[in-house]
Formats: structure tokens, sequence, C-alpha cells
């Protein structure tokens, strides 16, 4: 009888309740129930240095643990290597307070973080195995808690150390046997593909539309004329999904590809020259003499010289490669030259000198004043007062305006996409402020976490302050334009400003805006070449004007050299 009452007051899950209640018996808490330390490390030595930065690593382990509402009690972060066993003390610490309970779980970036020495790994795999790691996280890489996810993370831990002992080694010895067989490493020039072998090799129609560009310039073309060239007969190149597709060069991808010697056989990569003429199956587009006279070089000494000359002057901008000989025809190398005046005052004098082999004029110079009086005096001579000057000014205004204002459009629309993104991460931390942490015992992570917030809150307030900016501006931008008779007086006084300019950069850019080049012979201006539509209008005395000058340098500055 008694039997039947025990078995009419007891079930299993009676039992279970009671047993509980008896003993130390503990459930496996939830992970949102675990509390979680954030390990960040990073080493300055070998390959570990291209690792994320620190700051990088805590603010996505941060989000991480802000998305799946895990309990951060600290953060810790550690410039050391992760090669050797014992040798970091700031992790060595968070493993002490593991073991002694002040912490149930690990959050961080990636495994090699953790462990690059099986030791550590070792270590951090046996805790694991007693539970005295509950738990761990990594931003990059899904880890499971059981028998599979400790093997498959074990087998991490060893391909991290691995790849720490061989990765240095292994890079620089297969480039450097790669470079050795005519390999590149990185993109094919222009009108090459890379095959897979790692070869260049011609491409198709493209080898041959870069070559005629190469032929273009050796008959005298201007880059300009060699762009359209490319354009009008649809140049194409790769995209990243691996089509074809036709791309717009920019001048400036002329001037680079026509100054690059891989064109003539001589691959450039770090300090590393390869010579591809020796290389079975490439084929160059032009010989060394013609890479040496497109690039205007009477030889090999003369491109470094040139070279030189250039970083030395490197202040020499004022129509740089504008000025040519008069006699063999070639550009001038531009200089400075500083003399001591009587009251021991520095004087810098800008000139143009030839420097050109067997020319009647090798190692003479011309002072940049000579060009620059002649170009005041032209402007003195030429008035810009035709109405239908003006009419142009207006559209080319409106066209640069309505460029202007896209790209503001454009800017407008990135920064409001970087603002709510940042607005959805405060709220993500004022929700994880609000419900995760205990006032009283996690008062420096709180702070941690308020202090993303302020630079949330902050970047916000900057984000609009740009945007109000941008606001501003667009305003502006509408209203930018001279009227006539504005236009007629700052043309009136072109010559008089020009004389008043300081700055050698912003005389340049005025210059360059009407002229090609200048013809010096006995050090006078014997020649002269105007832009397009210059170069028209004036056989029919009449004359354009630049594109707006509102906005541009100011005029009342005066050349430093």
């Amino acid at each position: 009888m008694e039997e039947n009452n025990l078995n009419s007051n007891f079930d299993t899950e009676s039992l279970i309740k009671l047993i509980k209640q008896s003993s130390n018996f503990e459930e496996k808490k939830d992970d949102k129930d675990l509390n979680y330390v954030i390990y960040a490390r990073k080493s300055s030595e070998g390959d570990e240095k291209q690792q994320r930065s620190l700051p990088d690593q805590i603010a996505e382990a941060k989000e991480f643990a802000i998305k799946n509402k895990l309990k951060v009690k600290a953060i810790i972060q550690e410039k050391c290597s992760a090669k050797n066993s014992r040798v970091r003390p700031k992790f060595n610490e968070m493993i002490k307070k593991i073991k002694n309970g002040y912490y149930d779980g690990i959050i961080t970036w990636h495994p090699d973080r953790l462990a690059r020495n099986m030791k550590d790994a070792g270590e951090i795999i046996e805790m694991l195995d007693k539970e005295i790691i509950r738990d761990l996280k990594f931003v990059t890489y899904t880890f499971e808690n059981n028998a599979t996810g400790k093997m498959l993370l074990g087998i991490f831990f060893a391909l991290s150390k691995q790849y720490s002992d061989q990765l240095g080694v292994n890079v620089k010895r297969g480039n450097k046997i790669h470079l050795e067989e005519g390999k590149i490493l990185n993109k094919a020039k222009r009108g090459y593909y890379k095959d897979k072998l790692g070869y260049m090799r011609p491409n198709g129609n493209n080898f041959h539309l870069i070559k005629e560009a190469f032929k273009m310039k050796l008959d005298g073309k201007k880059n300009k004329e060699i762009l359209k060239y490319l354009l009008d007969n649809k140049y194409s190149e790769k995209d990243k999904e691996g089509k074809n597709k036709i791309i717009k060069l920019k001048i400036q991808r002329i001037g680079e590809f026509l100054k690059d010697p891989a064109y003539c056989g001589v691959f450039k990569h770090g300090t590393n020259l390869i010579d591809l003429n020796g290389v079975q199956g490439f084929e160059r587009m032009i010989t060394v003499k013609e890479y040496l006279q497109i690039n205007k070089f009477d030889d090999i000494n003369k491109a470094f010289k040139l070279k030189k000359s250039q970083r030395d002057g490197i202040k020499a901008d004022l129509m740089r490669g504008m000025i040519k000989c008069g006699e063999c025809k070639n550009p001038l190398t531009a200089g400075i030259t500083t003399k001591k005046l009587k009251n021991e005052k520095l004087k810098r004098y800008l000139y143009y000198k030839c420097e050109s082999k067997g020319c009647k004029m090798q190692n003479k110079s011309v002072r940049a004043r000579i060009i620059t009086n002649w170009v005041y005096d032209y402007f003195e001579k030429h008035k810009f007062k035709n109405k239908s000057l003006y009419e142009h000014y207006l559209s080319q205004v409106k066209k640069q305006t309505s460029k202007k204002l896209k790209e503001l459009k454009s800017l407008k629309t990135t920064l409001e996409n970087h603002k709510r993104k940042n607005e959805k991460t405060v709220t993500e931390i004022k929700n994880a402020l609000n419900t995760q942490f205990d006032i009283k015992k996690d008062k420096i992570l709180i702070s941690e976490y308020k202090n993303d917030l302020n630079k949330k809150l902050s970047e916000i307030e900057k984000i609009n302050l740009k945007i109000n900016k941008l606001n501003k501006e667009k305003e502006k931008i509408k209203e930018v334009g001279l009227n006539y008779k504005e236009f007629l007086e700052l043309f009136e006084k072109l010559a008089l400003n020009l004389r008043k300019i300081k700055s050698m950069k912003d005389l340049d850019l005025i210059i360059k805006t009407f002229f090609s080049n200048f013809t010096i012979k006995d050090k006078k201006v014997a020649k002269y070449k105007l832009k397009s539509p210059f170069d028209k209008l004036i056989k029919k005395d009449k004359f354009i004007c630049m594109p707006c000058m509102r906005g541009r340098p100011d005029l009342n500055r005066r050349p430093t050299a």
C-alpha cells in the first residue's frame, strides 16, 4: 500500500525536479545567459601584420555581440605574436579568469587570433572538452560546440600554424620563380591578357588597337587623338566577372601606358625588372628605340638624367613640356636656379634648357619670364568683346554646372546611406544598454558601449553637417555665372590680372587653357600654338573665353618664380 502511494506521489518529472533541488546540478546555460570576453590580437611581425587592425576586430566583435544579444563582460586587446606559447600576458590572464569562472566564453574575430601554436590550441580545445570554456564565437567563422566542431577547430588551428610558418617563405620563393620564368603577378597590360600559366599574350584586336596607338604617337599624334581612335574603335576590357565591356578610357591612361616599358619587353614588378623578350609567346608592340623616341629620350642615360632632373626640380611646374627648342624641336627641360643678391637674400629663377645631344642650343637656357611676358602682351592686344563668345561661355557654364550637380547628388546619396547605417547601429547599441547590462556590476562595459554610442552619434552629426554643406553648395552652383558686363570686365583686365598672380600653379593652369606649346629661338617666342577652339577663332579675329573663371584661383597673386 505504501509502495502504491509512493508511485502515485512521485513520477519521473518529480524525481528530476527533486534531484535538481537537492544537488549542485546546474543546467546548461543558453548562449544569451553566458558571460563573454572579447579578445583581439594583432602582431606587427611577419605576415600577421597584414591582419585586421585591433579597432576593426573589436568593432566587428561588438557588432556581432549586439546582433546575437550576447553579454560582454570585458574587452581584451593585445599586440603580440601567437606563434609561440605562453608569451602573451593578456591572453594568459584571460585563460586564468575563465578557469576561475569570471567568463564563460570568448568572442574573437578569427580562430587564428587565439592560437598559431599547437600548445595554446590544445589547451583551448581541452578547456572546451572539460566545459571550462562554455562556448567560442568567431566573427568570421561559425563554430559549433560539439565533437565535430572541436575537431574542425583543431584542424583550423593546425592549418593556421602551417600557414603562418610557410606563407612568407612560399610567397617570396613563388614570386621569384614566376618572375624568372617571365610570368606576371598582377594584371596584364592593355592589349594583352594573362593566360592560365601567368604569361602575357596578345589579346586579339585589343593588341592591334594599342599597337596602332603607339604608331600614332610615333607619327606625332596627340594623346587626345589617340584616345578618340581607341574609343571610336570600341576598345574593350574584361570586367570583374570576366565579361568584355567597352570602357571609357581617360586621357591620363593614354599617357600612362605610352610610358610603360613593358610594351618594349621590360616588365617591372617592385624592384624586379624582367626581360620578356626571351619568353616564348610574348610579342612586344614597340622596340626599345621606339620607346625612347616616344618618350623623347635620346638614349637610356638621358632617360635617367631627365627623370632625376624632374624629381630635383619638382617645383618647376610652369609650362612643363610646353616649351620647344627652335633648332631641334624637342621639349626643353624646366628647372629652377637660385642666386644670392647683394643684400644676401636668395632669388629663384625659372628657366628652360635644351638637353638634346648634338643640338646647336644644347645646354643653353632661356628664362621663363621671356615667355610669360610674351603671354601678357598677347592678352593686352587681344580683347574678348564678342557677344557670341559670351553665349558660348554660358553654354560651358551650363555643362559644368550640370556635371557638378550630378557629382553632388551622388555624394549626398552616399552620405545618406552611411547615415542610415549609423542610425541602425545606434538603435542596436541603445537596445543592448537597456537589456543586457547590470548597472551595478557592468560599469566598465557600459562605459565602453556608451563610448561607441557617442562616436556613432558624433559621426551622424558630422554627416548632417556635410549634407547641409552640400545643399548650400548646390544653391551656390545654380547662381554661378557672370552677366555680360562682368564677363567683358574680366577679360578686359585679363593681362593685368595675370601679371598679379603669385602662384606658379595657377598661372600654369590659365596659360595651358589657351596655349598648346611655344617654340623658342634666339631667346624669343618664335612660334606658338593655340588650343582648340582658339586656333580656329583666331584666324577670324574672334576669340573665345575660358570656362567659367568664378571659383578659379585668386587672380590677385604674383608668381613665386
